[in-house]
């Protein structure tokens, strides 16, 4: 989550990737969609004529789970307060 708020990442959608942006090995240049794909966090939704892919999160309750991490993350809300926002 401290990757994702020093990257500013806090959009659920996230953008369209090539496979380089699949690949991140190096502990001082971590790309955060490769470790959240790696992590199982992400799936490849769609591959676009391009050859561009599109991610998603594999179920609900990922994305569920994700939401109230970047609630406790970005605006100090305590997950167990807030899920409300997140049903």
């Amino acid at each position: 989550m401290q990757l994702l708020k020093k990257e500013g990442l806090y959009d659920l959608q996230f953008p369209h990737t090539n496979l380089n942006g699949f690949n991140s090995f190096e502990l001082e240049n971590l790309k955060v969609i490769a470790v959240l794909y790696q992590a199982g966090y992400l799936t490849i939704a769609e591959e676009d004529q391009d050859c561009l892919y599109r991610l998603d999160y594999p179920n609900k309750e990922v994305h569920d789970s994700m939401l109230e991490n970047l609630l406790e993350t970005f605006a100090g809300v305590n997950a167990e307060s807030s899920t409300a926002v997140v049903n």
